[in-house]
Protein backbone atom coordinates (compact mmCIF):
# COMPACT_ATOMS: atom_id res chain seq x y z
CA UNK A 1 0.00 0.00 0.00
CA UNK A 2 2.83 2.39 0.93
CA UNK A 3 6.57 2.16 1.49
CA UNK A 4 6.10 1.35 5.19
CA UNK A 5 2.57 -0.07 5.52
CA UNK A 6 1.22 -3.26 3.99
CA UNK A 7 -2.29 -4.21 2.96
CA UNK A 8 -2.12 -7.15 5.36
CA UNK A 9 -1.54 -4.96 8.45
CA UNK A 10 -4.24 -2.46 7.43
CA UNK A 11 -6.90 -5.01 6.44
CA UNK A 12 -9.83 -6.10 8.59
CA UNK A 13 -8.71 -9.23 10.46
CA UNK A 14 -12.01 -11.07 9.98
CA UNK A 15 -12.90 -10.43 6.32
CA UNK A 16 -9.48 -9.30 4.99
CA UNK A 17 -11.02 -6.29 3.20
CA UNK A 18 -8.78 -3.24 3.06
CA UNK A 19 -10.69 -0.17 1.89
CA UNK A 20 -8.24 2.42 3.20
CA UNK A 21 -8.61 6.10 2.39
CA UNK A 22 -5.80 7.30 0.10
CA UNK A 23 -5.38 10.58 1.98
CA UNK A 24 -4.95 8.71 5.29
CA UNK A 25 -2.27 6.55 3.66
CA UNK A 26 -0.39 9.66 2.47
CA UNK A 27 -0.62 11.25 5.92
CA UNK A 28 0.43 8.03 7.65
CA UNK A 29 3.47 7.65 5.40
CA UNK A 30 4.44 11.30 6.01
CA UNK A 31 4.13 10.82 9.77
CA UNK A 32 6.27 7.66 9.58
CA UNK A 33 8.95 9.55 7.66
CA UNK A 34 8.92 12.42 10.12
CA UNK A 35 9.16 10.11 13.13
CA UNK A 36 12.03 8.07 11.72
CA UNK A 37 11.01 4.89 13.55
CA UNK A 38 8.59 2.05 12.68
CA UNK A 39 4.90 2.43 13.51
CA UNK A 40 2.98 -0.76 14.24
CA UNK A 41 -0.69 -0.70 13.20
CA UNK A 42 -3.02 -2.52 15.60
CA UNK A 43 -6.18 -1.75 13.65
CA UNK A 44 -6.87 -0.23 10.25
CA UNK A 45 -9.98 -0.87 8.17
CA UNK A 46 -12.84 -2.62 9.99
CA UNK A 47 -15.97 -4.19 8.57
CA UNK A 48 -19.17 -3.62 10.55
CA UNK A 49 -19.00 -7.04 12.22
CA UNK A 50 -15.43 -6.60 13.43
CA UNK A 51 -16.05 -3.03 14.55
CA UNK A 52 -18.98 -4.22 16.66
CA UNK A 53 -16.90 -7.11 18.05
CA UNK A 54 -14.17 -4.76 19.32
CA UNK A 55 -16.61 -2.18 20.69
CA UNK A 56 -16.03 0.45 18.02
CA UNK A 57 -18.45 3.35 17.67
CA UNK A 58 -21.36 3.29 15.24
CA UNK A 59 -19.71 6.10 13.27
CA UNK A 60 -16.15 4.83 13.65
CA UNK A 61 -13.71 6.23 11.11
CA UNK A 62 -12.28 2.69 10.86
CA UNK A 63 -15.47 1.70 8.97
CA UNK A 64 -14.57 4.28 6.32
CA UNK A 65 -10.88 3.34 6.14
CA UNK A 66 -10.02 6.77 7.55
CA UNK A 67 -8.49 5.60 10.84
CA UNK A 68 -5.66 3.55 12.28
CA UNK A 69 -4.68 2.60 15.79
CA UNK A 70 -0.91 2.75 16.31
CA UNK A 71 0.65 0.54 19.00
CA UNK A 72 2.49 2.74 21.51
CA UNK A 73 3.21 0.04 24.11
CA UNK A 74 6.90 -0.15 23.18
CA UNK A 75 7.49 3.52 22.44
CA UNK A 76 9.37 5.78 24.83
CA UNK A 77 7.71 8.97 26.06
CA UNK A 78 9.89 10.93 23.63
CA UNK A 79 8.79 8.74 20.71
CA UNK A 80 5.11 9.10 21.69
CA UNK A 81 5.53 12.86 21.80
CA UNK A 82 7.20 12.87 18.38
CA UNK A 83 4.39 10.72 16.94
CA UNK A 84 1.69 12.94 18.44
CA UNK A 85 3.37 16.11 17.22
CA UNK A 86 3.81 14.77 13.68
CA UNK A 87 0.21 13.52 13.59
CA UNK A 88 -1.18 16.90 14.54
CA UNK A 89 1.10 18.81 12.15
CA UNK A 90 0.54 16.57 9.11
CA UNK A 91 -3.24 16.30 8.89
CA UNK A 92 -4.67 14.07 11.61
CA UNK A 93 -8.06 15.48 12.67
CA UNK A 94 -9.11 12.81 15.17
CA UNK A 95 -6.56 11.92 17.83
CA UNK A 96 -7.29 9.53 20.71
CA UNK A 97 -4.87 8.58 23.45
CA UNK A 98 -5.28 5.15 25.03
CA UNK A 99 -3.07 3.18 27.41
CA UNK A 100 -1.39 1.16 24.67
CA UNK A 101 -2.20 2.90 21.40
CA UNK A 102 -2.99 6.17 19.66
CA UNK A 103 -6.05 6.42 17.43
CA UNK A 104 -5.38 8.60 14.35
CA UNK A 105 -7.98 9.58 11.77
CA UNK A 106 -8.63 12.00 8.93
CA UNK A 107 -12.31 12.66 9.62
CA UNK A 108 -14.20 15.12 7.44
CA UNK A 109 -15.94 16.73 10.39
CA UNK A 110 -14.58 19.03 13.08
CA UNK A 111 -11.26 17.98 14.68
CA UNK A 112 -11.47 16.02 17.92
CA UNK A 113 -8.96 15.04 20.63
CA UNK A 114 -9.69 12.64 23.46
CA UNK A 115 -8.03 10.61 26.20
CA UNK A 116 -9.55 7.26 27.08
CA UNK A 117 -7.13 5.12 29.03
CA UNK A 118 -8.30 1.52 28.94
CA UNK A 119 -6.66 -1.80 29.62
CA UNK A 120 -7.88 -3.51 26.42
CA UNK A 121 -6.36 -3.01 22.99
CA UNK A 122 -8.68 -2.62 20.02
Amino acid sequence: MTAHFTEKELACPCCKRCNMDSYLLEVLETIRGECGFPLKVNSGFRCEAHNKEVGGGLKSQHLLGKAVDIDTSRLSAEMKYKLAEAALVFGIRGFGVYDRFFHLDVRDREPRFWINCEKRMV
